[in-house]
């Protein structure tokens, strides 16, 4: 071919925002690249059918040349390309360090593992979600930051199981992140191995073995018997709890992932089914029509109201306390270092936006849902990963044993 269909798109990265960065995406050949263009942008002023900043604003014409000229350059890079390899494909690392040296940032080699990790995380595009590229981006700062402080020379041969306890090491101590955390780290350094093993960069595939430590955590859930708390609280005189109360009800009532709330809304619905297209998992979910969540519909005129979900995550603890959801919660959990400490919490403190789709799967599920349904609803690749979602205490798992006879006795027959 001796040309090449592609595209290049301003956006705002987080729209919901009163400001944020805007992000250049640059597709072709099925891939998606992603850069930060330098410019922060105020929503109200960024006019998305031009992609430029509206005049008036201040710097506006500063910032769309700005914007123009890496247009211009990401334009170029492709023409240079064509001119001296016609009937090619530009490799990604070409067309981003042409514009990156524009951007004023070091070219990447993805030869090596810093090079390829810097570029496989900008190269994911929007098919990740911005939660998931800035937990990217944490592991790779403290990679470098174990390198740094280690002297240590990494590369895709050169990370051994021995380097692997090394970084784990340097989690606990010198970032002091609890095993959950730590692991999350872990598991991301073992998913760029294997795109890396899997792209022909690096033959080192010991590590799919290694784990990071676990721990057990303050996840709970909510009640019908809470929920109803909830639901019947008088918060006409704060709108901003009670818009975030109902919003997080509408995600206990649906199992939907908060980035996926606005999603819910009366013309989403088909027949009584909500038809949501899944952000994370890219995909439609059919979800059976909660009548409470008709009703914050209603409430609403057909569409639910915004909040961000740091402000939905302090707002809803605010509530859960007004509703008296303030049982004292117990877990031991392990410190950085491996210290073991049992605490206790009152329940209000560890709810967050997740805690809805945690309550969605466990009363499902105690009210003798399928766990396949309640798979399919949450929009899980697995029934393994819907277990890991119920949330049912010691206390209730012997209760629920007490029905089974063959457990206690009561229907045990013996062979003579």
């Amino acid at each position: 071919m001796a040309t090449m269909r592609h595209s290049v798109k301003f956006e705002l990265r987080t729209p919901k925002n009163e400001e944020t960065a805007v992000t250049m995406i640059v597709t072709f050949n099925r891939q998606r690249l992603r850069f930060g263009t330098g410019i922060v942008a105020k929503t109200k002023f960024w006019d998305s059918k031009s992609q430029k900043v509206k005049q008036g604003a201040t710097g506006a014409r500063e910032t769309n040349l700005h914007l123009e000229r890496l247009r211009t350059v990401t334009n170029e890079a492709f023409a240079q390309w064509f001119v001296n390899n016609p009937q090619t494909v530009p490799p990604t690392e070409f067309i981003r360090n042409a514009i990156n040296t524009y951007l004023g940032k070091a070219a990447t080699n993805t030869a090596n593992l810093w090079g390829y990790i810097d570029n496989y995380i900008n190269s994911r595009g929007q098919s990740i979600t911005i939660e998931r590229y800035d937990n990217f981006r944490l592991t790779e700062r403290y990679l470098k930051e174990f390198a740094a402080s280690k002297v240590k020379k990494l590369d895709f041969d050169t990370f051994t199981p021995d380097v692997f306890d090394e970084f784990l090491g340097f989690l606990y101590t010198a970032k002091n992140l609890n095993p959950n955390s730590a692991s999350r780290h872990v598991a991301n350094i073992k998913h760029f191995l294997a795109k890396a093993a899997k792209a022909g960069y690096s033959k080192n595939l010991w590590f799919a073995d290694f784990k990071g430590g676990k721990n057990e955590v303050f996840d709970v859930y909510l009640t019908p018997a809470e929920l109803a708390k909830l639901w019947e609280l008088e918060l006409t005189d704060t709108p901003v709890l009670d818009k975030a109360r109902d919003l997080f009800l509408v995600g206990c009532f649906t199992g939907l992932r908060v980035s996926d709330y606005a999603k819910v809304k009366r013309s989403a619905m088909v027949g009584r089914n909500f038809k949501i297209y899944m952000q994370k998992t890219r995909k439609h979910v059919l979800i059976p029509v909660h009548v409470k969540v008709e009703q914050v519909l209603n409430k609403y005129n057909g569409a639910l109201p915004n909040l961000t979900r740091q402000h939905l995550n302090k707002a809803i603890k605010r509530v859960c306390k007004l509703a008296g959801i303030t049982a004292k919660v117990e877990a031991t959990v392990t410190k950085a270092g491996g210290e073991a400490v049992t605490s206790t919490k009152p329940k209000y403190q560890l709810i967050t936006t997740h805690t809805a789709r945690r309550s969605y799967a466990t009363n499902a599920h105690q009210n003798g849902v399928p766990l396949h349904l309640i798979s399919s609803i949450l929009g899980h690749s697995t029934i393994a990963q819907t277990e890991k979602y119920l949330k049912i205490t010691s206390e209730e798992k012997a209760a629920e044993a007490q029905k089974y006879g063959i457990l206690t006795g009561a229907e045990m027959k013996i062979a003579r």
